[in-house]
């Protein structure tokens, strides 16, 4: 029976013990002796642009504008539904255990206001708390205290009015009013937790428990049905029409379709073709019903399925990836948003993928079983991919002298021998060890964690006195006798090793870090990140010393935890505190002194990585002295190494389709155009730039998914200091308002602003660039080929220059509604014929062995007219009183 609360006074008392229950990753917890116990002031955490531990919930507003998802990585991301750039992450209090897991979170229909929580506040006082956010800013508004559990899910209601909390363990639901987030009504009396909510059209609240049973309610929040279900139902969603519910299981093959006036099953659909179990249902707007979960047919390809009108019999399979779907979602044009516990998530259109973000982190679920240990602990052998070769290292020997840890070649010791490395010791004959998914026996005695905690890893020491065991929430360490020796708070371990001197744990983590664990009382010494992209890596201790590669520091943030549920003060980590002696000497490790003549010596010495990062520091203690750079007479040649890393580097995203899904629309040259582009510039290495790193995204492979990611990727490397060109070649389409789009490989015609990519859209993302972007636009091959009208690609332009106010300059193939031509004689469309010529060395009419903007664009002008007998006219778009500058060199 469900009650409307007028007037409540609660009275909460503490207790020294908490119980939480099995669904809410249950364990028996003691409270801290000290607020800073539970909440350190200040730790660093990895900001890497995108989730790096499990996605638990996507969703998004009802206006279809932005993308919301909740991870166990303790944060909240806010992006933008149409390109999939992030607008906002949101943080919580968090410390070094599950405070801070975001399980759940709900936007407003509106798009105006986001709600999140999850394990939120509970290690602070017992009582739960939900964050409500501005959407736009990203400012609290409100903050709702003192929830008895875990905040299992959030859902606004339709009409926004209410705000609806599932809690864990049995304490059922609470509902909010949201005009002043002041408790309106509640039902305590569930068994179990409840795992998922949802609103229909109607206002009507459906709630799926782990006490066996769906319940319904009206738009009062007064319990109309409630009915027990076979299986453990984990999710639930309603028919577009609101008179239908789909259930999903955590351990039955089938979605169960009820009837929402009287929760009666109509109808099961079934997965028992299959592996797995499809606990994530979705219903769309076209009334096909989308299942995931752990379903799949091989182990490493997880899918969808996908019910036509929810008929049985009439399914498709869409496969996704290796890990199991977590959460479902559709969105208001009809697409469904999808999140993994990899993590990634992306959006689908029936079974095209529009959009698609992966993962930062080095998958140490898949690879982290090959971690190696030197004898001493100071340098690991990891993993980042399958092959054997697919392998590198990090040291803090070198790390002590202020150089590079980070090596994809065998490091060697400091007397320059190479250095063994050793696998983990997980069978001994000295220990009987036996264990199985939440237990273990160790010498004859057992050991039992919660069903919400499964072992993942173990290792032994050299010694046989001491076993660590990794699961998703601890890593524990115990002697011989099955007894507790220490504990230590973790993301999920996926494999552990102990260092043969006896000093080390060292674990590699579900989030992609390694740590370095003291074996005597399991202080953390160490963390270790290094980027999937083998570029960036940042190592720190707990003292907030750190070490990284060039831009590595972007990969953390400080997070200031405040008191009394305020939000964190996050920072960037201030230069001050990089420090590589002293992150080296968290392990021990102790550098000879090194006086600024010694500068030219370390040089000698350097292990420098592909991109040139070479890192100093003096011999003063870094507890005494926060920052001091060495001081040294630079020779000629230590100036030119400066000088060639001050370059910039030249970033490529080259896009062309000839080869479009529909053969209709075949292009000639396009793919060729983009191809012919990138192979121009890849000479431009120690000309202009320092380095030239490509992305071309060439016929079926440039799907809309691959060049948006292609579009991040572009904002995600380069630097304020660095170039940027992109190169588009292709269809473009007007829509029926006037919209410009081009056309990806697998575009629908009726379905442009889901399939294909708009102007719009390229404007946001140039416009979040920090680097000089030269743009080369040739979409206008064939008028529009849907409408059969010709484009007009100036006003276009114009909107685009516009996005960024300096550092854009935009080259278009024609203008006004000219074609853009192609023919065999050229081999190339007659815009990359003459841009290709100009940046061969044929614009540079003055012999300065310089290409300009300027003399590139005069000579593709005039070059262009020439091949198309003034057919076609490019055009040229550049900020008012921007300067002229070099784009390519030409080799002597």
């Amino acid at each position: 029976m469900i009650r409307i609360i007028i007037f409540v006074t609660l009275f909460i008392t503490s207790c020294q013990h908490q119980f939480y229950s099995r669904d809410d990753l249950s364990v028996e917890r003691k409270l801290p002796q000290s607020k800073e116990a539970i909440f350190p002031k200040t730790q660093l955490q990895i900001e890497a642009e995108m989730h790096n531990a499990p996605i638990r919930k996507i969703l998004a507003d009802d206006n279809g504008r932005y993308l919301v998802t909740a991870s166990l990585d303790k944060t909240t991301r806010i992006w933008f539904v149409d390109s999939g750039s992030l607008h906002v992450t949101l943080r919580t209090p968090i410390n070094q255990g599950r405070e801070g897991k975001i399980y759940a979170a709900s936007i407003s229909p509106d798009g105006d206001f986001v709600a999140i929580g999850g394990w939120t506040g509970l290690d602070q006082d017992h009582r739960a708390t939900i964050y409500v956010f501005e959407v736009q800013t990203g400012k609290l508004v409100k903050s709702i205290t003192g929830l008895p559990n875990v905040i299992m899910d959030l859902e606004f209601s339709k009409n926004g009015a209410f705000l609806v909390a599932a809690l864990g363990g049995k304490h059922g639901i609470r509902v909010y009013q949201t005009n002043n987030y002041s408790l309106f009504a509640k039902d305590i009396h569930y068994d179990g937790a409840v795992s998922k909510i949802r609103f229909n059209n109607r206002n009507q609240l459906a709630t799926a428990s782990r006490d066996g049973h769906i319940r319904t309610y009206n738009n009062l929040f007064l319990l109309t049905a409630k009915q027990a279900i076979t299986g453990q139902p984990h999710s639930l969603d309603f028919s577009p029409d609101g008179l239908r519910l789909a259930i999903g299981f955590l351990d039955i093959p089938e979605v169960a379709i009820l009837s929402t006036a009287n929760l009666k099953k109509e109808l099961t659909l079934s997965t028992q073709d299959t592996k797995g179990f499809p606990h994530s249902v979705c219903w769309a707007i076209d009334n096909s019903l989308y299942a995931g979960g752990s379903l799949h047919k091989t182990q490493n390809r997880k899918f969808l399925r996908r019910w036509y009108n929810a008929a049985p019999d009439t399914f498709q399979d869409i496969l996704l990836g290796e890990y199991d779907v977590s959460s479902l979602f559709s969105l208001v044009d009809g697409s469904i948003a999808f999140a993994t516990v990899d993590p990634t998530f992306g959006i689908l259109y029936q079974n095209n993928l529009l959009l698609y973000k992966s993962a930062p982190v080095i998958d140490n679920r898949k690879y982290g079983q090959y971690l190696k240990v030197s004898p001493d602990g100071l340098t690991v052998q990891f993993r980042y991919g399958q092959k054997e070769r697919e392998q590198a290292y990090f040291s803090l020997i070198p790390l002590a002298k202020g150089l590079n840890g980070f090596s994809q070649k065998i490091p060697r010791d400091h007397n320059g021998n190479t250095i063994p490395f050793f696998a983990a010791i997980t069978e001994s004959p000295k220990i009987k060890f036996e264990r199985n998914q939440h237990s273990f026996r160790l010498n004859g005695k057992d050991v039992r964690f919660s069903d919400a905690e499964i072992i993942r890893c173990v290792a032994f020491d050299n010694a046989n006195k001491k076993v660590v065991v990794g699961s998703d929430l601890y890593l524990r360490c115990f002697n011989t006798q099955a007894q507790l020796v220490w504990q230590a708070a973790v993301s999920e371990a996926c494999h552990v090793n102990i260092t043969r001197n006896g000093k080390f744990v060292i674990a590699t983590m579900a989030d992609g870090c390694i740590r370095w664990y003291s074996l005597e009382n399991g202080d953390v010494k160490l963390t270790f990140f290094q980027h999937k992209d083998l570029k960036r890596w940042v190592v720190w201790n707990p003292r907030g010393a750190f070490a990284s590669s060039a831009n590595g520091e972007s990969l953390l943030v400080q997070h200031k935890n405040r008191e009394d549920s305020k939000l964190p003060n996050i920072l960037s980590v201030s230069s001050e505190f990089r420090r590589p002696k002293t992150v080296a000497q968290s392990l021990g490790v102790t550098s000879p002194t090194l006086p600024p003549t010694a500068l030219k010596n370390i040089q000698e010495q350097q292990v420098v990585d592909p991109f040139g990062n070479i890192f100093f520091e003096d011999n003063t203690d870094a507890d005494e002295q926060s920052s001091r750079s060495l001081q040294a007479e630079l020779t000629s040649a230590e100036k030119k190494q400066k000088l060639e890393k001050e370059r910039p580097d030249l970033y490529i995203l080259s896009i062309g389709i000839s080869l479009y899904k529909n053969p209709r629309w075949q292009l000639q040259f396009a793919a060729k155009d983009a191809k012919d582009f990138i192979d121009n510039l890849q000479n431009q290495k120690q000309q202009v730039y320092r380095s030239v790193r490509v992305k071309t995204i060439v016929d079926s492979d440039a799907t809309r998914a691959n060049i948006l990611d292609g579009l991040e990727w572009i904002k995600r490397q380069s630097t304020a200091k660095d170039m940027v060109m992109i190169f588009l070649s292709g269809h473009g389409e007007n829509d029926n308002h006037g919209g410009y789009y081009f056309l990806p490989y697998n575009f629908l015609p009726d379905s442009l602003p889901l399939t294909a990519i708009s102007f719009a859209q390229l404007q946001r993302a140039i416009a979040s660039f920090v680097a000089k972007t030269v743009f080369f636009v040739d979409t206008c091959r064939s008028g529009g080929i849907l409408s059969g009208k010709r484009i007009d690609i100036d006003s276009q332009i114009q909107k685009l220059s516009s996005s960024k106010s300096k550092d854009l300059v935009i080259f278009a193939s024609s203008a006004g509604q000219q074609l853009s031509l192609e023919n065999q004689e050229w081999g190339n469309g007659a815009f990359t014929k003459a841009l290709l010529e100009g940046l061969a060395g044929k614009s540079d009419l003055m012999n300065t062995g310089e290409v300009t903007v300027s003399s590139l664009y005069l000579y593709i002008s005039n070059r262009v007219k020439e091949l198309t007998d003034r057919r076609q006219t490019p055009t040229l778009a550049i900020p008012n009183n921007s300067p002229d500058f070099v784009i390519t060199k030409l080799k002597d």
